[in-house]
Formats: C-alpha cells, structure tokens, sequence
C-alpha cells in the first residue's frame, strides 16, 4: 500500500478551549441584555433566557467532548469546574428576571449600576478565555491580567450593594426593602460566581505553570512522561500490596531453621500455635506485629 492509501486512527481531540469560548461569549451577550433589562428595558428579559438555554447546550456539548477527548490543552477538571462557574452567572441573571416578572417588582438604580458591572466582569472573563489559547506566545496577554481585572470589576460592584443595603434602611415599605433586598441578595451571589471563574483561571496557570504547558491526558492530571511513569509505578506497588493474602496461607518451611514470624494481633494464632504447627503456618501481613520463634 503507498503511502498516500495509509490512515492513521488516532482518537479525537475536541476544540474544548473553543467551546469554552463559545458560552463565554454567550454569557456576555446574555449579561449585556441583562443589563438592558434592569435598566428598563423589559423586553430584553427573553433574551437573557435565550442566552440561557444556549450556554446550557454548550456546556453540554464541552463536558461530552471533554469526557471523550484523548488530550486536552488545560485539565479536564478546570476545563468542567470554568463551565460550570460561568453557568451559573447566566443561570443567576435568568433567575433575577423570572423572580421580578413572579413579584411584579422591577428593579432599580443600583440594581442596574451593578447588572453593568456584571456585565463588566464576563466580558473580562471572556477576554481570559480568549487568551487561553495563545498562553504560550510572548506577545499574548495573559489570562490572568484580564481575570484580575474580572476581579477588580466585582469589587466595585461590592461598593453599590453595601450603599444600596444602606439606603434600604430608610424605607418603610417592607415589601419594597424584601424586593429590592432579595434583587441585591442574588446579584451578589452572581458576583461571587464571577470571582470564582476568575480564581479558577489563576489555578490553571499556576497548575500549566509548574507542568511546563504540555498537554494533558484527558484521562488523568500529569503533564509529562515522568510524572506518569512514576505514577504507574506507585499504582502497580500498591496493587502488589493489595494482593498479599489477609488470611494465614499454608506454606512448606524448614523446622531446623530459626524464622522471624510475623503475627497479627488480630487473630487467634499465637507463638504456642506457631511451636506445635510451625511447619505449615506462615502469616503475612502489611503491618504485623513481630515475633521470633525457635522452630524444634
């Protein structure tokens, strides 16, 4: 056969850094139109649902690949840990919306001061994820320099809600400060998924940093050939260690001989037992407790 009739079958390797793209951006056209949403235009509220359900067919997509792919850029557990986090910022907005529309509550001023400001954070996680794949060019800005700044956003918004939480103590309305307080409640929740997506990116530097930047068996967390032959190596020791018999086995031995015995303490067999059979009873255990015995 020539060589241009030969196939190689190598098992497939997904764009998962791509996909992790994808609802990034998703994310940030749904954080946008929440932001639209809380500052009076109702009408976008279906869009943050829209963005919603799309993120969630792509997260879909990204866990499937990531299960199945033989090497992945960043490790498959950051990789599901980034989709999961950045989920629940647009699961958060979506749920704002259905909560205002159930009460028949909109939101207010700093309601919309801080939807911008989440807005805000998830085009800078985006702008992280872009980088993700150029984190090995020098001329690349770094993820971390835009999660930083993810980071830098949320604690401004952290400022709007103490004045907002402030300002509710003035109004007599109960039902008003339970609306308005709940509204501030799961904005901030958002804003805590935001830094975790950002802390995440941090880790995976960190993690690819001391790993060299290899790729990563999709089916394990070692980065280089070392790491993993050691660690084949501790597993097949400890599998040996587990096979050792955990009962007394029979086996055939000198009786002119002296022989370190060992014995667990755990069972019936003590030296006397050991003097009238020693030609036949041999205990092997991990941790046993010694004893000398003369054999006759």
């Amino acid at each position: 056969m020539s060589r241009r009739g030969i196939r190689w079958f190598l098992p497939e390797s997904p764009d998962v850094v791509g996909m992790l793209q994808e609802q990034a951006a998703i994310t940030v056209n749904g954080m946008q139109a929440f932001a639209a949403w809380a500052g009076g235009d109702s009408a976008r509220g279906d869009d943050v649902r829209v963005a919603e359900h799309d993120c969630d067919e792509v997260r879909r997509k990204l866990v499937d690949a990531v299960s199945e792919a033989f090497t992945t850029p960043l490790q498959p557990e950051d990789l599901f840990q980034l989709s999961r986090d950045l989920d629940k910022v647009i699961n958060g907005a979506k749920n704002i919306v259905r909560e205002s529309e159930a009460m028949a509550f909109p939101p207010d001023r700093a309601t919309a001061d801080m939807a911008v400001l989440l807005g805000e954070g998830a085009q800078h996680i985006r702008t992280a994820f872009a980088s993700l794949d150029e984190r090995r060019s020098k001329h690349a800005p770094p993820a971390t320099e835009a999660a930083d700044a993810a980071v830098k956003s949320q604690r401004n918004l952290e400022r709007i809600y103490r004045q907002a939480a402030g300002d509710l103590l003035g109004v007599t309305d109960i039902s008003v400060v339970t609306a308005r307080r709940e509204f501030y409640r799961r904005i901030s929740a958002i804003s805590d998924d935001i830094v975790a997506v950002a802390d995440r990116i941090w880790y995976s530097h960190v993690k690819e940093s001391r790993g060299g930047g290899m790729l990563v068996p999709a089916s394990g967390a070692w980065r280089c050939p070392q790491r993993a032959l050691s660690a084949a190596r501790t597993a097949r020791s400890r599998r040996r260690r587990q096979a050792r018999p955990s009962t007394p086995t029979i086996a055939k031995g000198s009786s002119t001989i002296k022989k370190v015995v060992p014995v667990d303490p755990r069972t019936s067999l003590s030296a006397e037992t050991l003097l009238v059979a020693p030609r036949w009873v041999y205990w092997r255990s991990p941790t046993p407790s010694i004893i000398t015995v003369n054999f006759p």
